[in-house]
C-alpha cells in the first residue's frame, strides 16, 4: 500500500475550529463523499461526473490563515493513517509512506544533512 499523507490535511486546518471535523465534512469536497456513500453513489462514475465540474479548493485565503495557525488534524490524521495500516496488515501488505517534501537548501549534500549543518 502507497500512502501518501499529508497536503489534504494541512489543508483541512484552514476552518475555524467551531466548522471543524474529525471526519473532515467541513469541507465540500469531503462533505460530498460522505454523502456519496451514505446513498450509495460513491461509484467511479459518478466521482469522474463530479470531478468534471468541481472546482478544487484552491489556496486558503488569507483570511483564513490564521485558522491554520493551529493544528486541528493530529487526531484524525493519526486514526486515518492507523486505519490504512490495520486494513494492510489484515490483508498482509507491506506499507510504504511517502512525502510531498521537497525543499533541498542551497548547498545540500548528504555529509553537510549529517553533521547538522543545514537550515
Amino acid at each position: 500500500m502507497l500512502v501518501c499523507p499529508g497536503i489534504n490535511d494541512v489543508r483541512m486546518n484552514y476552518w475555524p475550529a467551531e466548522q471543524f471535523r474529525d471526519d473532515y465534512t467541513h469541507c465540500p469536497w469531503y462533505a460530498g463523499i460522505l454523502r456519496d456513500t451514505a446513498t450509495g453513489r460513491l461509484t467511479l462514475w459518478d466521482r469522474l461526473k463530479r470531478f468534471a465540474t468541481q472546482e478544487g479548493l484552491g489556496p486558503p485565503t488569507v483570511a483564513d490563515h490564521r485558522h491554520g495557525e493551529t493544528i486541528k488534524t493530529a487526531t484524525a490524521f493519526r486514526a486515518n493513517l492507523q486505519q490504512l495500516v490495520d486494513e494492510a496488515r489484515r490483508r498482509d501488505d507491506g506499507v510504504v509512506l511517502l512525502t510531498m517534501a521537497a525543499y533541498l537548501p542551497e548547498g545540500y549534500t548528504r555529509t553537510a544533512f549529517n553533521r547538522g549543518q543545514l537550515d
